[in-house]
């Protein structure tokens, strides 16, 4: 394996030196050491570059997808789970499929549309006849045993018995047998769906997916028109991932995420301490997924250009936004989550999706509004528009602001023009 470079420090793969004890370490599958061994050696900058430069070619081939795109990497990233849910053509496998085309290789990548009658040799590969004479009960090990990212489609359509099955090798990155355990290749998997099942706190296997996000289809007519010209699943990506790489920033990501400053845990444990009164209950293993998440989100957004400092305040405040797609358990709880992140983290980031998400919410009832909830919403979106420009003065949002506004404007008039309509059709 490589050796991995961070400000000047290398640290080489656990089975290349023999030192003790590991520092860095990715959940039992890599251990990294303060020490160099003979090989290629990566900055740490260079390679979340690569997510970086990815994250850009997505998003021009998936035309307001932004949030679901950087959510996907933020997984691959931190190495958790990742769920989508919409209606049908929505482009979620397509996203899945685009990041699977940047490792190379058809058996980097592995898709299963799950279905009731799906069986275990779809998924690992069929029994090995020469391991059944030896007397062992193990398989020609395909399809998720041997990738290094995975789409398991519509994965709550398959049998209880398959998706538990899918616990270990989802969560842990392993398989366990009868006389061995095996670690596999897997960096990552992002399921696709266009229903929620099971969605509470005593599913085991939603509690796996560490992050969550419902995506709607666009009705700006910008983003529409500029869908049209978009290539989509047809673009050929040119960001090459690097399995290795990507573990040795798991490993990285798992350890800092015991490093961070005290007043960021107090801060986390705030903003659980409020999800808690509000009866929202976010497992241990969500909160380490959030506490990976932190790193994963400061890394991608870390000022190109700038000497990496893992210890920046301010960074690790904006990069708290990520719990509004990780610490909801049941779906309505996802707009008081996302309030609370907000106001409790500071994040501008944070600011800039709940509006998006406010806006959202208006636009589809916007369909029913008569004058009178029209003009409501209408001041409503008044409203909004002016705490997001009082909340977000980083010149770095600028723009964004600044668009989200432009959008805002329009939802005014689209409100007036369905009211107006509605009175019509009474009429």
């Amino acid at each position: 394996m490589k050796n991995i470079v961070v400000n000047g420090q290398t640290l080489a793969p656990a089975g290349s030196v023999n030192a003790e004890p590991v520092e860095y370490y990715a959940r039992k599958r890599a251990g990294l050491y303060n020490a160099a061994v003979p090989g290629q050696s990566v900055d740490i900058c260079t390679a979340v570059g690569k997510f970086i430069s990815l994250e850009a070619e997505l998003n021009r081939c998936l035309i307001g997808m932004e949030e679901a795109v950087h959510v996907a990497l933020l997984g691959l990233l931190s190495g958790d789970n990742v769920f989508l849910l919409s209606k049908p053509g929505a482009a979620k496998s397509t996203l899945a499929g685009l990041i699977g085309d940047s490792f190379g290789g058809g058996s980097r990548f592995f898709k299963k549309n799950f279905t009731p009658d799906m069986s275990m040799s779809d998924l690992y590969g069929p029994l090995s006849v020469e391991k059944i004479n030896q007397g062992l009960y193990e398989r020609e090990w395909a399809g998720i045993a041997t990738c290094s990212y995975a789409l398991l489609d519509e994965f709550y359509k398959g049998s209880s018995t398959i998706q538990n099955n899918c616990l270990e090798i989802i969560e842990e990155h392993t398989i366990s047998l009868a006389h061995r355990r095996i670690n596999v290749p897997l960096l990552g998997v992002i399921s696709a769906s266009n229903e929620l099942v099971n969605a509470n706190a005593n599913s085991a296997t939603w509690d796996r997916f560490g992050y969550r996000l419902e995506l709607q289809y666009s009705e700006d007519e910008s983003e529409i028109f500029e869908m049209f010209r978009a290539k989509g699943g047809r673009a050929n990506i040119t960001t090459r991932m690097d399995p290795e790489e990507i573990l040795l920033l798991q490993a990285y990501i798992d350890y800092m995420s015991k490093q961070m400053p005290d007043d960021i845990y107090r801060t986390m444990a705030s903003i659980t301490r409020k999800l808690l009164d509000n009866g929202i209950r976010p497992s241990p293993r969500r909160r380490e997924i959030w506490s990976r998440a932190v790193i994963a989100e400061y890394l991608l957004s870390w000022p190109e250009g700038r000497p990496l400092d893992m210890n920046d305040t301010d960074q690790y405040n904006e990069s708290l936004s990520a719990g509004a797609n990780i610490l909801w358990v049941e779906p309505e709880q996802r707009s008081v989550v996302s309030e609370i992140v907000t106001l409790s983290s500071k994040s501008e980031k944070a600011v800039i999706r709940k509006f998006r998400a406010d806006m959202e919410c208006i636009r589809n009832a916007s369909a029913k509004y008569d004058l009178s909830k029209a003009a409501k919403a209408y001041g409503m979106i008044e409203k909004a528009m002016e705490e997001l420009k009082r909340n977000v003065s980083s010149p770095k949002y600028a723009r964004t602001v600044e668009e989200e506004i432009l959008k805002a404007k329009a939802l005014q008039g689209e409100i007036y023009s369905n009211a107006a309509k509605n009175v019509k059709k009474e009429q």
